[in-house]
């Protein structure tokens, strides 16, 4: 009797025997479902440098950053063209908050990442740490207001007496 030996394959191989090869139908500009809009943003070199600068600048001052939010909100930014990337008032981050990141992210094909109002905060401070906010931009303070008037993350720091609410468990 002979023994047939058949080379090895890892499980999900498209050449293993009996499985087929999973496939995805691409969303726009060949988005998987489900995808990260930091895999999927087109960000230039200088782009890159900046959501690096402000993860590192989150990080460093354990303020709340996403690698997923900074990427949406600087490629929807990049798409409000022809303003200043660091051009930043109360309307541009309404705008952001309500329309533009979840407008890129539908039209890539990625969910809305959940730290956009968080990340915003940060980016702000970031941006006025090493002067960068653009001219005719509005002062930090205003932007920090605008960002929770539009519903952004309000610090528990910065609202006196607020207490968490105690858990249901």
């Amino acid at each position: 009797m002979t023994t047939r030996v058949l080379p090895f394959r890892r499980s999900g191989d498209a050449t293993s025997p009996g499985r087929r090869p999973r496939r995805h139908r691409p969303g726009p500009h060949g988005a998987r479902p489900g995808g990260r809009a930091r895999d999927v943003a087109r960000l230039d070199p200088n782009l890159r440098a900046l959501r690096r600068d402000l993860l590192a600048f989150g990080v460093a001052r354990g303020r709340p950053v996403d690698a997923d939010a900074a990427s949406a909100v600087l490629a929807a930014k990049v798409a409000r063209a022809p303003e200043p990337v660091e051009l930043l008032d109360d309307d541009i981050v309404t705008e952001l908050l309500w329309v533009d990141v979840f407008a890129w992210c539908g039209d890539h094909g990625v969910p809305p990442p959940t730290a956009v109002a968080a990340t915003l905060h940060t980016w702000v401070d970031q941006l006025a740490s090493v002067g960068r906010l653009a001219p005719g931009s509005d002062g930090v303070d205003a932007l920090h207001d605008a960002i929770n008037a539009a519903g952004g993350v309000i610090e528990q720091a910065s609202l006196p007496g607020l207490e968490p609410a105690p858990s249901a468990g």
